[in-house]
């Protein structure tokens, strides 16, 4: 995954206010589309995504951007 990869740059406009920055020689950027469901974008160097929801509408909905990109939880 790059900074420029197609599913980082849909993710954008859902990114949280908050975030772990320098947090283990790593930032991590919090996004979310539905309230229960997350995607963390850990910069550590390289990009790593992992992401997950409480609910099946709810991973659906987040799978519409992250489909084959970092692993789910």
């Amino acid at each position: 995954m790059t900074r420029e990869s197609p599913p980082v740059c849909l993710l954008h406009p859902l990114k949280q206010p908050f975030g772990l920055y320098g947090w283990l020689e790593m930032d991590m950027s919090f996004y979310s589309n539905a309230s229960d469901n997350m995607a963390v974008i850990m910069d550590c160097g390289d990009l790593e995504a992992l992401y997950g929801a409480a609910s099946e509408e709810g991973y659906e909905k987040l799978m519409e951007v992250m489909e084959g990109i970092g692993e789910p939880l």
